[in-house]
């Protein structure tokens, strides 16, 4: 225990000599910008005063210059005031110039401006008796030969004491200059002896005591590498060479683990890698920075891949999709749980499509250090999706012309061209009209979802503000909404353009609206807003109506999903929720539903908004 002691003592006195070290160059760089300190100080406030205080002195003699004038002039009450105010004035400054002697020669040079100045009091009053018996030419002539050369007198001596002290304040800044220099010499001096010296210490210490350390860093490299029987050399008996024995007996303890599990490990891996390789759907292994580390054989035959030559390479070298690479990124970033995101490759002449699952790998602090990208082949189920809608889409097509021909007949009938009708044959054939009504809209609706979802549906969009569209749906409703005593209140906000499809947009705002008409009670109110939330435009149509309930606001968007709880009027078809979320989301928006039982509903959906657009709003 005695070397390990030694060890530590010996660290210790290496830093306790740096730290004089240190400390020693603080030291007299403190003193050094302690000692030009003052020196600035002296410069700047002492000779400063004294050139101050004679300048305003003579600013003050030209002040009772002028006060002579205005009394030989005749204005005697003035001139006398003027003078005695620029005398007391005067007096002020002097004595601070007094006060704030600095330099040698500078106090005879005081006096004499003070004697100087007595003098020129007592003229002053010699003026005063002069007039009072003399002619104002001779008090003229008296003020120019006797009082102007005193006051030129006492301004010679008042130049001469600020120039005494510029002269002290130039000579002191020479002075200041050369101890910068010499304090910047003597600091880089210190400071150079004293790093060559602590660099010297450095070198000395690290070969000698922290050797041990490299020779044991490079013997770990070597275990990590797979020399697990690698033992480290042990040098000194100190705590280095403590840590070298219990590693040593470490890769001993590993060595001996590792013949014998070595053979069973590697065979499940080889069974594990085995079944993911041949896995039938497409998968992809990232780590922390989005480098591909695996890939199964169905990853390469449908995206194109060689593993030998994407291996630790950036995702997006080998897939060149954005949006794909954001969409993980967001996923593993936010840590949310991802319902999978669609992708369309094209091999040859067939293309296919792929659901990808995007999962994080945690370790056991569940923190992320890798990705795990599943691609689920839905080929099959988009091509009988797409079967579906074009058989939809023909059914609804080849309906709508019979039951134009049936609404015909009905309307012919009821307008009683074909004869009369009696009581109960008006009441069977109006129940006919609206039977077929309801029909022919749920037709018009499937032929709308079936144009949406077609791959050949065509938007016309342009740019286009959403709170006129909002303005023009509230004309469409307002007197279903005055008939049921409804209010309709407006909370529009200023907001830019987004690019739309007029038409279809402006049916998703009348198809909220209406439901939310429909089913609110008479007196009740809607609100119907917009607003801004982050890059995108927020339209939302909240009425106070019966609501719906929680188990049931994740399905209201599914075609022909009804509440079972409600009695469900008429003429809905289940399909306008449906074809508003197909049309907000063919603009890249969202809709959705909050709902409160028996207090009312909120329909809300986002619309991007135009990029060149946004920077006007924030």
């Amino acid at each position: 225990m005695g070397k390990i002691k030694s060890l530590r003592k010996k660290i210790t006195l290496i830093y306790i000599g740096l730290v004089i070290i240190i400390a020693m160059v603080g030291l007299i760089s403190a003193l050094n910008v302690y000692n030009l300190g003052k020196s600035i100080d002296g410069l700047i406030t002492d000779n400063y005063k004294s050139i101050d205080a004679c300048k305003n002195m003579i600013n003050c003699l030209e002040s009772e210059n002028r006060a002579i004038f205005k009394y030989i002039q005749g204005e005697k009450e003035h001139g006398l005031e003027l003078f005695y105010k620029s005398n007391d004035e005067f007096y002020q400054w002097f004595h601070i110039e007094k006060n704030n002697i600095t330099e040698d020669g500078e106090r005879d040079g005081v006096d004499k401006i003070n004697e100087e100045y007595v003098n020129f009091i007592k003229l002053f009053s010699q003026l005063q008796e002069y007039t009072s018996n003399h002619t104002e030419d001779e008090v003229k002539r008296f003020y120019e030969d006797v009082i102007s050369d005193s006051i030129e007198n006492i301004k010679s001596n008042l130049n001469n004491a600020s120039k005494l002290n510029e002269k002290a304040m130039f000579d002191k800044k020479i002075s200041t200059k050369l101890n910068a220099e010499n304090s910047t010499k003597l600091i880089c001096t210190v400071s150079l002896i004293a790093a060559l010296l602590g660099l010297i210490i450095a070198i000395i210490c690290t070969n000698k005591y922290l050797g041990p350390i490299h020779l044991l860093t490079n013997t770990i490299k070597s275990v990590k590498e797979g020399e697990i029987n690698k033992q480290a050399p042990i040098i000194y008996n100190d705590e280095i060479g403590i840590v070298a024995k219990e590693f040593n007996n470490m890769t001993n303890r590993l060595y001996e683990f590792e013949k014998s599990s070595k053979g069973s490990l590697l065979a499940e891996k080889n069974k594990f890698m085995t079944i993911i390789k041949s896995i039938s759907d497409p998968l992809m292994v990232l780590d922390g920075s989005f480098k591909i580390k695996f890939v199964n054989n169905s990853c390469e035959t449908f995206l194109g891949l060689n593993e030998e030559n994407i291996i630790n390479k950036h995702f997006l070298q080998a897939i060149n999709n954005g949006e794909l690479y954001d969409h993980a990124f967001k996923i593993i970033n936010r840590d949310l749980i991802d319902n999978g995101k669609f992708i369309e490759v094209v091999i040859g002449d067939k293309t296919y499509f792929f659901n990808v699952i995007v999962t994080s790998i945690k370790d056991k602090d569940q923190k992320g250090n890798g990705v795990i990208m599943l691609f689920r082949n839905v080929t099959e189920l988009k091509q009988v999706e797409k079967i579906k809608t074009e058989f939809i889409g023909t059914i609804s097509h080849e309906l709508k012309t019979p039951l134009t021909s049936v609404m015909m007949g009905v309307g012919l009938m009821l307008d009683e061209n074909l004869g009369t009708l009696n009581e109960k044959q008006n009441g069977v054939i109006s129940t006919i009209k609206e039977d077929v009504q309801r029909l022919s809209e749920l037709v018009s609706n499937l032929l709308k979802i079936s144009k949406i979802q077609s791959d050949k549906a065509v938007f016309s969009r342009r740019k286009y503000n959403l709170n006129s569209l909002i303005e023009e749906c509230i004309e469409n409703n307002i007197t279903v909404a005055r008939n049921k005593n409804i209010i309709l209140e407006l909370n529009l906000n200023n907001i830019p353009r987004a690019i739309i499809d007029k038409e279809k947009m402006l049916w998703v705002l009348n198809n909220l609206l209406s439901n939310a008409i429909r089913y609110t009670d008479e007196n009740g109110r809607i609100i119907i807003g917009s607003g801004i939330e982050k890059n995108n435009i927020k339209i939302y149509v909240e009425d106070t109506g019966r609501g719906i309930p929680e188990n049931c606001l994740d399905r209201v968007f599914e075609k022909f999903f009804r509440v079972e709880e409600f009695d469900i009027l008429p003429e809905s078809t289940g399909l306008g929720l449906s074809i508003a979320k197909e049309i907000v989301e063919a603009h890249d928006g969202q809709i959705w539903c909050e709902s409160i039982l028996d207090k009312g509903s909120k329909f809300t959906f986002t619309i991007p908004i135009v990029e060149n657009e946004i920077s006007g709003f924030r």
